[in-house]
């Protein structure tokens, strides 16, 4: 169910009986909604999920979320487009798969009472969708309504995702009827074509069900992204664009073929992070069993995660052997992964550790695990000193805040954190200078740190510029103490 649009229920909202009967006897056009309305289920969404290799399915569909390229089409309306399109391209015999699967399974998804309505209905019955009319159709068909005129958007471009659901409305059935008909959705983004009818009703269906695609598909960073911290920024801004970076910053000095290097601590770094989300799963089932508040996202009780116990282990351990092959290619695979293994052992062991003890011990176990997530990768490949000295102040930059919520009571957040983090690796720098001035200081490795800190750290810097005054500045509105 897409989020609740200000206005839109006071206005709309009505009983799935009052829709019924208001179908029944209308004698003017209906425009039926299709997803989670007539049809029970997402067509998008069960297409995507009908995919053959569902695994290749979800990697590519991680891809894009990562990447997002519907910004430059549109921006997040369009984003299924790219969706189907991507399996399409890949799996072309989706269509015969879809095909087998409505005459199947097509029937159980109608809304057998929402249909007799509309069988009823005296008025012209319009099955109205921002959903797709090469995967509707047959859907349709199935359910015994393959006469029914439809309108919904076409994958030959962007244009009807973007326009929305009111204008491609209008462009099919002109202003005029749209103004006499009575329209029937779940979804509170067809706001603006409520308004435009001469009734509208939003109605929950008790049996719809919004059954997310590849659900039952394990893939790594999928519980973080949709549980944990709901949304795509989290995994770019937070893993790929600090963990996995500052990995790569404090190693790569020392190997002759960075490519490899880059590569092998990417396998590495999904190797970890397969992992480290078990404790994820398990710190959330912890707190809804043990906690008389737990801290979940909304999105916990809402979203379907594939969370198996073995998968993470097995995609850990290829993706770990991969990588310690391509970092280590000169021998010592077995003893390296062997190491590899107990540490990730040993972190599974410390994060069930965590989950099960008071929030006075957690304080100092986080320390621990955030020491381990920002250097993990230091069991494989070597660093040099300035390289380690970034790990150590990641860590501990990342453990401060939670310090402080847990032992002043305060809101957990990021205190300008990444200013604090260019700060405290400029100040260890300057003592490594001090003690040996001509000494492991003078490395690429140095300069690069503290020109991608200050680079991420760009804004909250003219945060600190701007606000900076001078005591006796009456602007300040500061006082004597």
């Amino acid at each position: 169910m897409e989020d609740v649009m200000e206005g839109t229920e006071p206005d709309y909202l009505c009983t799935p009986e009052q829709a019924l009967h208001d179908v029944a006897h209308a004698e003017t056009p209906v425009l039926v909604d299709f997803d989670e309305t007539l049809c029970l289920r997402n067509s998008t969404e069960e297409f995507i999920d009908q995919a053959m290799f569902g695994l290749l399915a979800a990697v590519l569909l991680r891809v894009l979320e990562i990447t997002k390229p519907w910004r430059w089409t549109g921006g997040e309306p369009t984003r299924d487009v790219w969706r189907i399109r991507v399996i399409l391209y890949t799996m072309p015999w989706q269509w015969s798969r879809w095909r087998r699967f409505v005459q199947r399974r097509g029937p159980e998804m109608l809304n057998q009472p929402l249909s007799d309505a509309l069988r009823q209905s005296r008025g012209r019955v319009v099955v109205a969708s921002i959903g797709f009319e090469p995967i509707i159709r047959p859907l349709l068909e199935a359910m015994g309504w393959g006469d029914a005129e439809l309108i919904a958007c076409s994958l030959s471009g962007f244009d009807d995702r973007a326009s929305g659901k009111l204008a491609l409305v209008q462009s099919r059935l002109g202003a005029e009827v749209v103004a006499q008909s009575l329209v029937v959705t779940d979804s509170r983004s067809d706001a603006p074509l409520l308004a435009a009818a001469a009734q509208g009703q939003l109605v929950d269906w008790p049996d719809a069900l919004y059954m997310p695609a590849l659900r039952r598909v394990y893939l790594p960073f999928d519980y973080t992204t949709k549980v944990k911290r709901p949304g795509a920024k989290y995994l770019r801004r937070s893993i790929l664009l600090d963990d996995f970076m500052y990995w790569l910053l404090a190693t790569i000095a020392l190997t002759n073929a960075p490519v490899l290097h880059v590569i092998g601590l990417g396998c590495l770094l999904v190797s970890f992070w397969a992992i480290y989300e078990t404790g994820y799963v398990d710190n959330d089932r912890c707190g809804e069993l043990y906690e008389s508040t737990p801290k979940l996202s909304r999105q916990y009780a809402t979203h379907m995660v594939a969370t198996p116990r073995w998968q993470p282990w097995l995609w850990s351990l290829s993706l770990g052997v991969a990588g310690i092959a391509l970092l280590r290619p000169n021998g010592e695979l077995v003893r390296i992964t062997a190491v590899w293994v107990l540490a990730l052992l040993a972190l599974h062991a410390l994060f069930r550790i965590y989950n099960r003890v008071d929030y006075s011990t957690r304080v100092w176990l986080l320390y621990v695990l955030q020491l381990a997530r920002a250097s993990a990768c230091l069991l494989v490949v070597p660093a040099n000193l300035p390289g380690a000295m970034a790990l150590i102040v990641q860590a501990i930059c990342r453990w401060i805040p939670y310090y402080i919520h847990r032992n002043f009571g305060l809101k957990w957040a990021q205190p300008r954190m990444l200013v604090g983090r260019v700060v405290l690796y400029a100040g260890a720098v300057a003592l490594l200078f001090i003690v040996d001035p001509f000494g492991p200081v003078w490395t690429w490795t140095t300069l690069a740190v503290l020109a991608f800190g200050i680079f991420k750290a760009r804004h909250e810097f003219a945060e600190v510029v701007r606000e900076a005054s001078r005591l006796n500045d009456p602007k300040a509105g500061t006082t004597k103490g």
